[in-house]
């Protein structure tokens, strides 16, 4: 887009969602752009899926995000510091603000840039006087639909795993090796229980919990480009309509000031 073009998007009243993401290994299998790309596919389908019926624009992506130390000793992982990520967060939502967009939406898809997203968001609220909207994780609100398609028992579904490696069968199979998929699996003490799609009771840093040897949480060996297309489609359809209800929805009377 030219910046006339961005201007007249805003004048527009358009929904602007910023995909974040993670460079970082993801198994053997995987390539090192999974957390990235995956958040801007779906936010690009998601637009086009509504762009009959309300405006929206999608950002460029985040392309770094945070990742716990443990993860870098696999190579292909970079890392920003918590403070880091959290300004380049800050300093996005910001940007888009002063230009004048009123509904911002992050789409995230990498799981420990979350906390830090949050602190950024309550900054921005507090700096601008602009709620910005997290969705937390690209599959967030069509939880109860995945829970029915996959194919891994709990624990299949994490980094690297039955999810990601579905949806990557789609968008980039050349970039995929089932050959190399490996089955990693911890099973985690039920009040630290976590499964990406299943939250835990407590909180204990992702990588405390799984020991893994080649990157992998969860069960990819399952995953399967038809399980992926389903997968897709139930987190588009979710997000399209979420997108809908801020843009001329009951939410949507939230962001407007004018009335």
């Amino acid at each position: 887009m030219s910046w006339p073009e961005v201007k007249n998007a805003i004048e527009r009243n358009s929904i602007a969602i910023i995909p974040v993401g993670q460079i970082e290994e993801h198994g053997l299998h995987l390539p090192i752009n999974t957390d990235a790309f995956l958040a801007t596919e779906i936010a690009k389908r998601a637009a086009q899926k509504v762009s009959k019926e309300i405006n929206v624009v999608v950002a460029p992506t985040i392309q770094l995000g945070y990742s716990q130390v443990d993860v870098t000793k696999f190579a292909g992982t970079f890392s920003l510091k918590p403070e880091t990520f959290i300004n380049v967060m800050v300093d996005m939502c910001s940007s888009l603000i002063r230009q004048g967009f009123k509904k911002i939406v992050i789409l995230n898809s990498h799981g420990q840039n979350v906390d830090m997203i949050k602190v950024a968001l309550r900054r921005v609220r507090d700096e601008t006087g602009v709620a910005v909207v997290l969705i937390p994780m690209i599959y967030s609100l069509a939880v109860e639909e995945l829970s029915k398609l996959r194919k891994s028992d709990l624990g299949g579904i994490f980094h690297a795993c039955e999810l990601e490696t579905s949806l990557l069968l789609v968008l980039q199979p050349d970039l995929v090796d089932m050959t190399k998929a490996k089955k990693e699996v911890t099973k985690i003490p039920p009040p630290l229980s976590a499964d990406g799609l299943v939250s835990g009771k407590v909180f204990l840093t992702t990588w405390e919990l799984w020991k893994t040897k080649y990157g992998v949480m969860g069960d990819p060996t399952v995953a399967s480009k038809e399980t992926g297309k389903a997968f897709m489609k139930a987190i588009v359809d979710k997000i399209a309509d979420f997108l809908i209800d801020l843009g001329i929805g009951e939410l949507a009377k939230v962001f407007d000031t004018e009335n």
